[in-house]
């Protein structure tokens, strides 16, 4: 009201006023916060165009090595960031995650194969999945170390009538 009084104006013209300035106060703002928004995209699409040049490179140095070799190149990189990896707790961060890695077995994820195996596997030219032949047997689930709690003479029962040509149908009275 005395503001209004003030200005010489009615309270709903001052409001109105004080509403339609926060509203332009506010596209400012927006637009402050979109344009530093969109300077980061360009810094990161920049960034990623980078390393994807750097992956090219790597690539193309790489084209005649084998596979094994390049694993080994991989490895005495990633070993390299792990143990030079900064300073203070940059250096026991990756001093962590290299005994943590050093703890796992991560030959239980290696990829089957011989460079051979894999080399008559691309030539067929199949475009979905692509499929080698391993030595290793699928191995058989067996009955023998179940609990005792959960076998009985019911599940005895619904394996015969399985193997007998399928569950009977009870007859409704």
């Amino acid at each position: 009201d005395a503001l209004a009084a003030e200005v010489d104006l009615p309270a709903t013209q001052v409001l109105a006023l004080f509403n339609k300035s926060i509203k332009k106060l506010g596209g400012a703002l927006r637009k402050i916060e979109e344009g530093a928004a969109e300077a980061e995209l360009r810094e990161q699409e920049r960034l990623g165009d980078e390393a994807m040049a750097a992956v090219q490179r790597r690539a193309a140095a790489n084209a005649g090595n084998s596979l094994e070799a390049d694993m080994e190149d991989g490895a005495r990189e990633a070993l390299a960031k792990l143990q030079g990896g900064g300073s203070g707790s940059g250096k026991k961060a990756g001093k962590k995650q290299l005994e943590a890695l050093e703890k796992l077995d991560v030959m239980q994820y290696a990829v089957k194969g011989s460079d051979a195996d894999w080399q008559a596997a691309l030539k067929k030219g199949s475009r979905g999945n692509v499929q080698i032949a391993t030595s290793a047997k699928k191995r058989k689930v067996s009955f023998d170390g179940e609990d005792e709690g959960t076998h009985t003479e019911a599940t005895d029962a619904k394996k015969k009538a399985r193997k007998a040509g399928g569950k009977k149908k009870k007859k409704r009275a």
